[in-house]
């Protein structure tokens, strides 16, 4: 069948259909770059004792690069998640006059013998720029002249001390990672282009793209320098020495050369240039990412990458002028690139799109497999992609067999399509401030009561300085952090008050910042806690009422986002209402995140949920836990409505109202039979909260029943062993008693 416009038309729709759509690209866009915002606001924390050198105070910046961050993806893709964090008291220097006095410099040498896009990094001093020769540490190399290299080694190091001895780190190229679903890379900026990286801005071109405005915009994206030797370099793990006469003619022994390679990545200038492709220019790149994936990657797996589809893309478009890139015309297009692809693999060279002298297939695609690739190319572009047919990703082969024997023009399913990516989008944005939030929360752990409630003024005090400096993205997470931070810091001034036996002040209790929306829903709880751990009562219930009056008004999503506590946003018609929100308006105004207790809070918890921050007891418990996504474990976390309804029955229990404590119970026994199915989370802590109103009621073989059934569902880092060990002991005593 030949693809006329009209069924070019068709397949154009289909993808709109599963969610490529100028809705989904923007909203995946806002939410990946607001994660880096996010993140920065985050190191901005760190070790700052003056504000106003906040900026210069942040060691990594991350960013997200690949699928996700460019909207290339779609959700039934699989498509990873491509981390980098760039050192930036660090920088890489390519002359010695670049040089800057207290700043950590790494110098950038090649030689006739370096490999296309690499260098090695000899080590600057700080007082003045001559070679370092003191630092000898596992990830430096010291050669005969006492000279200073950085190994590549060193991201590898540094992530063994983040995973657990059994997991195993799988490296890809530049990136390390222990996760199927993540790709981590260490990286440090080189904010000169090196000369290799202009060849994008001097080569002839027909002038279609890229446009000049764009290409002076690249100008100013520099590099990053990433840890990952020349494919074709020999590799060791002896370290030798390094021999040669100077630094500007230097020679390194072959056997240790490929553990001193570093390659340049211009990350940044290819993501700007993707953020400029129009939507059709977009819909041909993610059909031939799933050509890719399921005709190519079974023979070649992931060395045939989606980057050799994206240079390809780019070429094309340089080179083939802007109107041909039309929804009635996108199979045509998608030839065009194939095309492109098919000569490369018969010439044996792909090549760099921003940087010369780079054969992308080296190392990648062997001598012997060209001919077999430029045999697969020929055959899907001489049947016109007729492949497309047999695509299941998506169930687009299906889509298009159906749709084309229909003559179906109706509307297009993308409305419910776009719908799910809002909710994902919201989920990966809201989960990046809820994860961040528990990292300042375990940074104040480590330190003592006075020193936690002094570095959250500070912490809020740089937030302030954000909401003056910053621009759109970063004043946005300063706004969501700051009532986050203003509460943490009342309920630990209002821990040390009932500690000591003292009365809370009004000064204090302003501090718990919240307003009348749903992200206000956690603050209020905690400040219920606080009214019930003083005693008081009647405040802590018309607290706990206003709660249940917000919640009330709309489907609750309540979410988590803790590794292994799956987070399920509830089926409604609110979903078609929050496409057109923007993920802060459905942070405010949807989601419900889980309520946190730090340590430095215990008196403002109630007894019961203490043990939840020492779940962690046997040595399974321990081999159980992974050192960076468990850390949570340290930690009171509880979802809101069990906890609402565990506060409405002792609450009520105390002022004496059976009624109100009795619907408060039931609530909670009719959220652990029925509703947990529906959220996630943490389950486990909720059928622990209705054992310990079993016991409350003196029903001790309820209450054995509940943590049980939690153990049973969650038989490592379970506070229920501790209530299980309890129950024993009042069994224990009644029985002496008797």
């Amino acid at each position: 069948m030949e693809f006329n416009s009209r069924y070019q038309l068709i397949l154009s729709r289909i993808l709109d259909d599963i969610g490529v759509t100028t809705f989904s690209i923007k909203k995946r866009r806002m939410t990946w770059l607001m994660k880096e915002a996010i993140h920065t606001v985050k190191a901005s924390f760190r070790d700052v004792k003056n504000v106003d050198k906040m900026l210069e105070s942040i060691k990594n910046k991350k960013y997200h690069f690949g699928s996700q961050s460019e909207a290339t993806t779609t959700l039934s893709m699989g498509s990873d998640i491509d981390m980098l964090f760039c050192v930036t008291n660090m920088q890489v220097i390519l002359e010695w006059s670049g040089w800057k006095d207290g700043v950590f410099s790494l110098l950038a040498l090649q030689n006739a013998n370096t490999p296309p896009q690499h260098c090695n990094l000899l080590c600057i001093k700080r007082e003045g720029p001559v070679p370092e020769t003191r630092i000898v540490e596992e990830f430096y190399f010291k050669d005969n002249r006492n000279f200073i290299f950085l190994m590549n080694t060193v991201t590898i190091l540094f992530l063994k001390t983040l995973c657990l001895p059994h997991e195993k780190l799988s490296k890809h190229g530049p990136s390390v990672s222990w996760s199927e679903n993540m790709d981590f890379v260490k990286a440090f900026n080189c904010p000169v282009l090196p000369e290799e990286c202009k060849i994008v801005f001097r080569r002839p071109r027909p002038g279609h793209w890229p446009s000049q405005s764009l290409l002076e915009e690249a100008r100013a994206c520099g590099t990053f320098v990433v840890p990952q030797w020349y494919s074709e370099s020999p590799k060791t793990q002896q370290k030798l020495k390094v021999v040669g006469p100077s630094t500007d003619d230097y020679i390194v022994t072959e056997s240790v050369r490929s553990l001193l390679e570093w390659r340049y990545s211009t990350s940044r200038m290819e993501r700007l240039f993707v953020f400029d492709w129009s939507i059709q220019q977009l819909k041909v790149y993610i059909l031939l990412k799933l050509i890719r994936k399921t005709f190519l990657k079974p023979i070649f797996g992931d060395r045939l990458s989606t980057f050799h589809m994206k240079t390809t893309m780019m070429y094309t478009m340089e080179n083939y002028p802007q109107e041909i890139w039309r929804d009635n015309n996108i199979i045509q297009c998608v030839t065009y690139c194939l095309k492109t692809l098919l000569r490369w693999s018969q010439l044996r060279f792909c090549p760099h799109f921003t940087i010369a002298n780079v054969n992308l297939f080296t190392g990648k695609i062997h001598a012997h497999e060209l001919p077999q690739l430029v045999s697969i190319l020929s055959e899907i572009i001489s049947s016109n992609i007729q492949c497309v047919f047999q695509i299941e990703i998506d169930n687009i082969g299906d889509r298009l067999r159906n749709r084309v024997a229909e003559f179906n023009f109706s509307l297009p399913s993308w409305v419910s399509k776009n719908c799910s990516i809002a909710i994902v989008m919201a989920g990966e944005y809201s989960s990046e401030y809820f994860k961040v939030f528990i990292h300042v929360l375990l940074t104040l752990d480590q330190m003592s009561n006075q020193d936690a409630i002094l570095t959250l003024r500070r912490y809020s005090s740089i937030l302030q300085k954000w909401l003056e400096v910053g621009d759109d993205r970063h004043v946005e997470a300063a706004k969501v952090f700051r009532p986050m931070i203003a509460c943490t810091g009342a309920s630990m001034r209002a821990s040390r008050c009932i500690k000591i036996k003292r009365i809370i002040s009004k000064q204090i209790t302003k501090l718990y910042s919240f307003g009348n929306n749903r992200s206000s829903i956690p603050s209020r709880l905690k400040y219920a806690s606080m009214l019930y751990c003083s005693n008081q009562f009647e405040a802590a219930a018309e607290s706990l009422r206003m709660c249940e009056h917000i919640i009330g008004k709309t489907p609750v999503w309540q979410m988590s986002f803790m590794e292994r506590r799956e987070d399920k946003p509830p089926v409604s018609d609110l979903h078609c209402k929050v496409m057109m929100l923007s993920n802060e308006d459905i942070f405010h105004s949807v989601i419900v995140t889980s309520v946190v207790f730090s340590r430095h809070e215990l008196h403002c918890v109630p007894g019961f949920l203490i043990y939840d921050m020492f779940r962690t007891v046997t040595t399974d418990d321990k081999r159980d836990r992974h050192l960076y996504e468990d850390i949570w474990m340290d930690l009171t976390i509880v979802d809101p409505l069990p906890f609402m309804y565990y506060l409405q029955f002792m609450t009520y229990q105390e002022l004496g109202s059976s009624d109100q404590m009795k619907d408060g119970f039931n609530k909670l026994l009719e959220y652990v039979r029925y509703e947990h199915n529906k959220y996630g989370g943490h389950f486990d802590i909720a059928v622990n909260l209705l054992g310990h109103c079993c016991e409350k009621l003196d029903c001790l073989e309820g209450a054995w029943f509940c943590y049980k059934s939690s153990f049973t569902e969650f038989p490592h880092n379970n506070p229920a062993v501790w209530h299980m060990c309890r129950i024993v002991h009042r069994f224990a005593v009644g029985r002496q008693a008797i």
